[in-house]
């Protein structure tokens, strides 16, 4: 959802932007539609040639050659995942802010937006499922006023422990295993471009308080792990040259 700043030179996702992504999305799927349709013209046949003189009936016959082999039909290809207007809306918004980057940030220009709490969700969803991370099966979050966030996340805690050995507590070791869903709520500040985070609490699967010392060194041995390699101890640069970064009822924005 957009997020108008009153400028003129603003730019940032609109309804327009969003209709623009999607008429290419339905051009390009119309083009491929129509390049596999039965029925293009094709070109005339050919006269079949003379047949061969017969060879006298006393020559011997050559055996005719044996059959090619049939090649085996491709497989079809795994359909994509399904991309809902909600995902298409933010791909458009980190189109627009890589452009913003691309183009160094110009002074004059600035991308708002507004991400309602169940599009980040959907979106949350669909790129765990196309590009999984390290560590972490499922993701959604609830938010709150005042850069207030809750999580829910399965975190497999097989793979923290074997990347971080002794991480747990021996009272936590057997609790801690496979995959489970821990909850946790934090509130973030942005400060010079940065994001920093505080954790007010974590409850694991039976609800049961996780010492936030413990979930901190999950938390940080999860960023580690990921290809951009966070170093959740410290404030995370915010891409994009993003600069302001809060919260709302059931809605996250942005402005560089």
């Amino acid at each position: 959802m957009a997020h108008e700043i009153p400028d003129h030179l603003v730019s940032s996702l609109s309804t327009g932007s969003i209709m623009a992504f999607a008429s290419r999305f339905l051009g390009i799927t119309l083009l491929a539609a129509c390049a596999c349709l039965p029925g293009s013209p094709q070109a005339p046949p050919s006269q079949p040639p003379a047949a061969a003189p017969q060879p006298p009936a006393t020559a011997p016959r050559t055996p005719p050659p044996p059959p090619a082999p049939v090649a085996a039909p491709a497989p079809a290809p795994a359909a994509a995942p399904e991309v809902g207007p909600g995902i298409a809306m933010i791909q458009e918004l980190l189109s627009s802010l890589g452009k913003f980057e691309h183009d160094g940030r110009p002074a004059g220009r600035k991308v708002g937006f507004e991400i309602p709490e169940g599009v980040l969700n959907e979106y949350l969803a669909y790129t765990l499922r196309t590009h999984p991370r390290p560590g972490i099966g499922s993701m959604t979050v609830a938010l709150l006023p005042g850069n207030q966030v809750s999580s829910d996340m399965e975190i497999d805690f097989d793979a923290v422990q074997k990347w971080n050995p002794g991480i747990f507590p021996e009272i936590l070791r057997g609790f801690l295993t496979g995959k489970r869903t821990i909850h946790a709520d934090l509130t973030f500040e942005v400060k010079n471009g940065s994001c920093s985070f505080d954790l007010k609490n974590a409850m694991g699967p039976d609800g049961k308080a996780i010492v936030n010392k413990v979930m901190y060194a999950v938390l940080q041995a999860l960023g580690s792990r990921q290809p951009e390699s966070y170093d959740t101890a410290k404030p995370i640069p915010l891409p994009f040259g993003l600069k302001k970064l809060w919260t709302g009822k059931q809605l996250i924005c942005g402005e560089t």
